[in-house]
Order: C-alpha cells, then structure tokens, then sequence
C-alpha cells in the first residue's frame, strides 16, 4: 500500500502575497542602489539615528565618513547621471548643515528597522541596503494581506461571483502596481504608512460593522495617530477618522445604552463647537504658534496663506492645473521617483483614460442601486465603506492641493502621495472597474483588467527601467 503524496495547498491570498515577495524582490534586484526618491538621505538618517543619544532626538548628527561611503556607490552606481545632475568635483553634503533634522516624525518606520540594521551594520553599504529594501518590500507584503482582510470585509455580504473575486484582485493590484512596487523597492519611510492606513480603515470599518463598537473606532484611531507620526501626508486619516466618529455617534444616539447616547450627544456637540471654531479661522486666520508649526513641519504663516484662496477664489487660476494634473496621472502610474524614466507618453494617455473610466465606474456601482430603489434607498454597509475609502483619498488629494497652494514653488501633485491609501484604490479600482461589465462577464473582466495591469508591470520593470538602467 503506497502512501498519498503530501501535498501543500496554499489559500489565495497565501499565493498572492508569495507573488507579492517573488516580484518584490524583482524590483529590489533591477533598481540600482540610491536610485528610489531621497533612499540616501533615508539611509543616512538611519546611521545617524542609530548613533543618537536620546530615543527622539530631534536632529541627528551626519557623518562625513558615512556621506563619503555612500558618494562613492553613486558613482559605481551612476547616480548623478541618472539625476541629470554634473558629477561634482569636490565631495559636498546634499546640505550645507553639519546636522540631520527629524524626517521621520518619531521615526517610527528608522526604529523599526533598527535590528536589522545592527544584523548587518558590518557588511558593505551596498548589502545593508538590499537587506533594508527588504524590510520595505515586507511592508508592501502586510499591505496586500491587509488590503485582502479589508476588502473581505466590505464584500462579506455579497453572494454575487464578481464581489467574492474582488478581495483577491484587490490584493492583486496592490502588489504589481508599477510605481507602488518602486517605491516598495527602496528604503524609504513612505512605506510604513499605507499599511498602517489599511489596518486603520480595516479597524474602523470592523467597528460600524458591530454597529459601533468604540473598542475598534479607538484601535483604528491609534493606528492613524501612528501613520501621521509616520508621515505627515497621513494627516488625511486624522480627518477620515474624525468623520467617521460622527457616524459612530449617530449609532450611539440610536443605541439603548444610556452610556452611549450619552456619548453620541457629546460627540455631536463638539463636532459643531469645531465646526464654529474652523469657521472662525478661516475668517480670521491666525499665525499658527511655533510649536505647532514645528510639530506639523510647518511654518507659521502657512494657513494664512492658504485662506487667501478662500477671500481671493481668482488666484486659483494662476495655477497650472494641467501641468498639476499631467504630472500627478504621470507620478503616479509611472514616473518612478523623480527619475527621468516615464513610460511612453502614449501610454500614459491611456493609462489617464483608465483612470476615468475607473471613477465613472464607481459612480455607476455607487447610484445604481440608489436609482433602482428611488425614493427609499438606504446606504448599506457594503456601499458606506466603499464611500469611506473613495473619501480617504479625496482627502489626501485635498491635502495635497493646499500644499501646492501654500508654495506653489516647492510643492507638486505628486501621485505617490496618493500612496498611503493604495489598499483603497486597490478595492475601488477593481470594483469600478467591473461596473463596466454585464453581469456574466464580470469576473472574466476583473481576470482581464489583472491580466491588461500584469502587462503594465512588465512594460515598467523590463521595457522601461531595465533599459533605462542597464542600457
């Protein structure tokens, strides 16, 4: 009698994120050391971090040995002339001071690499790098796994085929998105934020699910208190979880708990105490005080500058929005960094296209049922959370405009800003994009839209940057 061969079956999303790893690390290998936006700053900081007296220190000090190190690998590596810059003749800083300021906000993504930099701190510059991009490409991993857990959640409900394949094509997008998989591919502290995005939205959703549990709203509030000592572009969430502690208080005011009404009615109060109290600073905008600004890595003029806009509506029109616009779609899909590596322009042009025809798709998914069931329609669960992720981004986009307007001069729509809440455009992306469908055709179109997005991925990483770099 033979013995079964043991056999191993791995769910779907086990698969997805091995791909995720296999083409992770793909990117780490074709992308030339120092090559990902501001990796040798990042690095630098981490060296110097790792030498800093206090936990928190505030500036770290820069070493000219360590700046030495990494100014030879880029000539090895041809930084300056993928840059477009002239090699220099004389070994300068990237700044003329002798110290690093705080880039990290509490340098959460730094500190949590910090034991694998001690591993390998002895090995050659180059190797501690790749270990590090790593760890970057490990983030990108609980990214998609999270971005799964977050979509499943949304589309628990459904029994339809297209809704129970999204949660794995969601995932999918995540990990073979061009520039997302760029930026993954470098040591850089964009990538701590969008998986602390998902597990926030996941958290909170999870919680307007159990009809407004406070326990999850506080979970999910902690960790976008955590993204924005990340990253300050993940203030957005601060503003997404404020809104959505309204929705949990219409829950509680409708709650039989006394406690919770309770809680619902003060919620409500404040809410419209700092609805009066934004009014009044965009009438009267005050300078914001210097610590504040320090803490926000602002300047203290900053919103001054800003309500101009909302007494003078004319000086938006100084603004070139195309050229805002052209390169946000650009940056986005594909620009890779500030490198001067596009995809091909007419490729761009439709890869714009798809993007409208993704948000025209969530508009028909979104007012279908709505329309189909004037005038009683009630928004469900499925439908609020997919409102909540298309708001997420809305309002990163937003904060990104009033950087622009604040200084036109140092600020641009840049896409991988958009970043933190890739798991959101993930999920939208892919239910937009099935709205297009009939109903029979709808999952062969999502294998199709991964299929035409797995061609995307291969024309960036072998057509564009292979070439581009290797050439």
């Amino acid at each position: 009698m033979t013995k079964p061969a043991l056999s191993i079956r791995l769910s779907p999303i086990a698969r997805v994120l091995a791909l995720t790893l296999i083409h992770g690390c793909l990117y780490i290998a074709v992308v030339p050391p120092w090559q990902v936006p501001d990796e040798p700053v990042r690095y630098e900081y981490l060296r110097g971090l790792a030498r800093a007296a206090s936990f928190f220190p505030s500036v770290v000090d820069r070493s000219a040995a360590v700046y030495q190190q990494i100014r030879d690998s880029w000539l090895i590596f041809r930084w300056w002339e993928f840059y477009g810059l002239p090699l220099p003749t004389v070994a300068t800083r990237p700044l003329p001071t002798a110290t690093l300021g705080a880039i990290g906000g509490w340098s959460l993504y730094y500190r949590l690499s910090m034991p694998l930099y001690w591993l390998v701190s002895g090995w050659p510059i180059v190797n501690q790098l790749y270990v590090l991009r790593l760890y970057s490409l490990a983030l990108q991993c609980l990214t998609v796994w999270l971005t799964y857990h977050l979509a499943r959640l949304i589309f628990s409900g459904a029994t339809n085929p297209a809704a129970q394949v999204i949660p794995v094509a969601a995932a999918l997008v995540v990990a073979i998105f061009p520039q997302y998989a760029f930026i993954s591919a470098g040591y850089n502290d964009d990538n701590l934020v969008p998986p602390l995005v998902a597990a926030s939205l996941y958290a909170v959703l999870r919680g307007l699910s159990k009809r407004g549990d406070y326990r999850w709203l506080a979970l999910g509030g902690g960790l976008a208190f955590l993204a924005f000592l990340t990253k300050r572009t993940s203030v957005s969430l601060l503003i997404l979880i404020g809104l959505c502690l309204l929705v949990y208080a219409a829950m509680w005011l409708r709650s039989t708990g006394r406690g919770r009404r309770i809680a619902g009615l003060l919620v409500i109060g404040a809410a419209v105490a700092a609805g009066l109290g934004l009014l009044i600073l965009v009438v009267k905008p005050p300078q914001l005080p210097p610590r504040l600004a320090a803490l926000l890595n602002l300047r203290t003029d900053d919103w001054s500058a800003l309500m101009v806009y909302v007494r003078e509506p004319g000086q938006l029109l100084k603004i070139d929005w195309v050229g805002q616009l052209l390169f946000l779609s650009m940056s986005f899909w594909g620009w890779f960094g500030w490198l001067t590596a596009p995809l091909d322009t007419r490729l761009m042009e439709i890869l714009r296209r798809v993007t409208l025809l993704l948000m025209v798709g969530c508009g028909f998914a979104w007012l279908g049922p709505a329309l189909a069931a004037r005038p009683r329609f009630r928004l469900n669960f499925q439908l609020g959370a997919l409102l909540l992720l298309g708001l997420g981004l809305a309002l990163t986009l937003a904060v990104m405009v009033a950087q622009l307007l604040v200084d036109p001069r140092a600020y641009t729509l840049t896409g991988r800003y958009l970043f933190p809440f890739i798991s959101a455009f993930g999920i939208l992306a892919v239910w937009g994009w099935q709205a297009w469908w009939p109903a029979r055709w709808k999952v062969p179109g999502i294998l199709l839209g991964l299929i035409l997005l797995a061609a995307l991925d291969f024309t960036a990483l072998a057509l564009t940057m292979a070439p581009f770099f290797y050439s």
